[in-house]
């Protein structure tokens, strides 16, 4: 198949003539030179020694017959002679003997390249003498759809002619699938079942391999088949790029800096840290530059909530590991060989133009593309760009529309809870079951707020400037304990339901990384709570209180190399139900409380945010499309459970991991002390999964066409 690499190769032919005074393949007929195209392999000794090196080197890259080894852009040619006219004296070849044609000749081979080489290409190998026209159209992925808000769920081979892309929904089976573009079939490489991926697909640079991750693993596998190759442990990692050394940096966990290790296994070393004092929180999705020198990365700063529209864009030299930032509010960078960075903002995608060489912008960024999948939150979007100018992604938003707060009965039918459609999370309804506490987004502000369901009054009760979420009541109601940020740092607070008074301090901002509140036992005296650890996994500690209310040092109740989360108290207050990824996948838990007791799974095919009925007898969880519960026995020390029994399905936002919105995963549901009703959210599944992907050929002329008129 034709494309500019045909033209590549149409260059490298003229600049020969050029250089030698002869052409590179002759023949009496036009069958000839084609025969001799075919079968003769370049003879470059040809060439006068007063060629520099360097020249010699660009040739031969142009004149590779294996399009996958030929020179992939011709902007690479255009800086090769740049550099050897800015710095001559370098090349070991003789070329003192040609000062004065120097320059000349460079552009005029350049030129060559743009008038001829399209006319040669003709010839030869069938190449247009027009630019390629910018084509457009749809590919059909999979029956599963594709992940549209998790990640980076769509990729493409360097050369253009290979697309892979993640299938499915979490809590079901899912693939990681190949699709070359000349081919109607797709090939399933890997599946994971529940939430164990695959995630995050990375081509090598010759496109024989995939990188992917799972939540606990990075790992690569052929593009031809085969088993799975496991390189390192990760938790949850962000991403990763295959360098042209065969080196792979790759983000370790949600909270990490970027470690680089060979992709044939072996230790991974560090190559950035994360700046504490700048209250710098991750870096991922990274992306090596052209040359494998550089790598090009995302970085969010404390305060962000992991809402990376005001994210910062920088690079990082892998030798000696001196950053640079290049631009301030977007995330996802991407480097395009028309020598611009892609980025994300507002759900566009922009283009910053951009020296690899020097690591430095050269001019303003401009919007090239609307409507694209993205995941503030992540930091992520849906979007992958080829060294040929193939341009894919999936349509989308970020933000989810407004959605009502329903009731849901035991068999999914569902009426309306608080009529007023928003952006809401964590639902908590008090111990009473009057009033229904839940996190409300205005505008960039999450607060929290009270709803009276016999009154149908909402009232206020946070007023911070960015960040209250994650209600939770004390036992006799008159108080919510709830995460706030103040000053770019998270801490517990507490405030009465009224929302008379001042906000109290449970845990100071800053001695734990995003703390949030889940439960508050039945005497009162401890709050469940869970907080990032050391390796980016999350932990479950108690936050003891006195008879005042006055909180002591937190104590750790599960902490282990996987993430915990959502710990509940039973309403006696002798068991703590929890999340744990321990299994490979989220699975709900029971352990004795105080801690010292025993330890059972109840859950077995995924679950998440349990909740107990108000008896203690059973014990609810969330799946991906709906709610499970066990029937609980427990005497004395002992503890059962029977068979997890869906109560039901239905069309509700959330599941394995809460409601996805921009920056936050929230829980999605609360059970009424009965077990009879539900608090959910009412979802749509129209768009939630994107079925097709847009492809654009030619695409690179579009953004040089976008730039040219920028610059006027």
């Amino acid at each position: 198949p034709v494309d500019r690499r045909a033209d590549i190769w149409s260059f490298g032919c003229i600049l020969y003539e050029m250089l030698s005074g002869q052409r590179l393949f002759t023949g009496e007929t036009a069958t000839d030179v084609i025969g001799a195209v075919v079968h003769k392999e370049p003879d470059l000794e040809e060439l006068s020694s007063r060629v520099p090196g360097r020249i010699r080197r660009l040739l031969d890259r142009c004149l590779q017959k294996d399009v996958n080894r030929r020179l992939q852009s011709i902007g690479e040619a255009r800086i090769a002679l740049q550099e050897w006219l800015e710095n001559p004296a370098e090349e070991a070849t003789p070329a003192a003997e040609l000062p004065r044609r120097r320059r000349w000749l460079t552009v005029a081979a350049v030129g060559a390249a743009l008038t001829l080489g399209f006319v040669l290409g003709a010839t030869l190998l069938g190449s247009s003498s027009e630019p390629e026209p910018l084509r457009r159209f749809e590919i059909n992925v999979s029956e599963q759809g594709l992940f549209s808000r998790l990640g980076s769920g769509i990729v493409v081979s360097a050369d253009g002619r290979t697309i892979a892309y993640t299938t499915g929904q979490e809590g079901q089976t899912q693939s990681l699938v190949l699709r070359p573009l000349d081919r109607f079939q797709e090939t399933v490489l890997a599946t994971g079942e529940g939430a164990t991926g695959p995630y995050h697909p990375f081509f090598s640079p010759n496109g024989d391999w995939l990188g992917y991750v799972t939540p606990g693993e990075l790992k690569k596998i052929s593009t031809s088949g085969g088993a799975p190759i496991t390189l390192a442990q990760v938790d949850r990692s962000r991403g990763a790029s295959w360098g042209p050394d065969n080196t792979i940096v790759y983000a370790g966990s949600v909270l990490s800096g970027l470690s680089l290790i060979s992709a044939a296994g072996g230790d991974p070393r560090p190559l950035t840290e994360l700046d504490e004092a700048a209250g710098e929180q991750s870096h991922r999705w990274p992306q090596w530059l052209p040359g494998g020198k550089a790598v090009l990365f995302s970085s969010l700063v404390q305060g962000g909530q992991f809402a990376f529209e005001d994210g910062v864009i920088e690079v990082v030299v892998a030798e000696t590991g001196e950053r640079k930032v290049i631009h301030r509010g977007g995330y996802y960078p991407r480097y395009v060989p028309t020598g611009h960075i892609l980025y994300v903002h507002d759900g566009a995608l922009f283009a910053l133009p951009f020296d690899p060489r020097r690591l430095e912008t050269t001019g303003s960024q401009m919007p090239v593309l609307e409507g694209l999948e993205t995941n503030a939150g992540q930091g992520s979007a849906q979007y992958a760009v080829s060294d040929t100018g193939l341009l894919v992604y999936l349509e989308g938003a970020d933000a989810l529309d407004p959605f009502p707060i329903v009731w849901a009965d035991r068999e999914g039918r569902s009426e309306t809870l608080w009529r007023e459609p928003g952006i809401y999370g964590s639902p908590r309804l008090s111990p009473d079951g009057d009033r229904l506490a839940v996190s409300v987004q205005r505008g960039s502000n999450w607060d929290v707020w009270v709803y009276d369901m016999e009154r149908d009054v909402a009232t206020r009760i946070t007023f911070g400037e960015a960040y209250d979420a994650d209600p939770v009541w004390s036992p006799d109601g008159r108080w919510l304990a709830y995460e706030s940020e103040v000053e770019g740092v998270d801490g517990i607070f507490r405030k009465r339901t009224d929302g008379t008074g001042d906000a109290e301090v449970l845990l100071e901002p800053g001695k734990h990384t995003f703390p949030a509140p889940h439960s508050w036992s039945p005497d009162g005296r401890h709050i469940a709570m869970q907080s990032a650890g050391e390796g980016g996994q999350t932990d479950i500690w108690i936050l003891p209180l006195d008879e005042t209310g006055a909180a002591g040092e937190p104590e750790p109740f599960v902490r282990t190399p996987f993430s915990e989360e959502g710990p509940t108290f039973s309403p006696d207050g002798r068991w703590l139900a929890y999340t744990s990824s321990e299994t490979g996948r989220p699975e709900i838990f029971v352990a004795s409380f105080p801690p010292g007791g025993g330890k059972w799974q109840v859950s077995d095919g995924g679950g998440t945010q349990a909740r107990w009925s108000g008896d203690g007898r059973e014990l609810f969880f969330r799946t991906e499309t709906g709610i499970m519960s066990v029937r609980i026995a427990a005497e004395g020390g002992s503890f059962r459970a029977s068979r997890p029994e869906i109560v039901f399905d239905g069309n509700f936002l959330g599941g394995l991991r809460g409601v996805l919105l921009p920056g936050f995963n929230f829980p999605d549901y609360d059970v009424a002390a009965d077990g009879r009703r539900f608090v959910m959210f009412q979802g749509s599944t129209e768009g939630a999964l994107a079925t097709e992907a847009k492809v654009v050929l030619g695409w690179f002329e579009e953004l040089r066409r976008l730039a040219a008129a920028g610059a006027r």
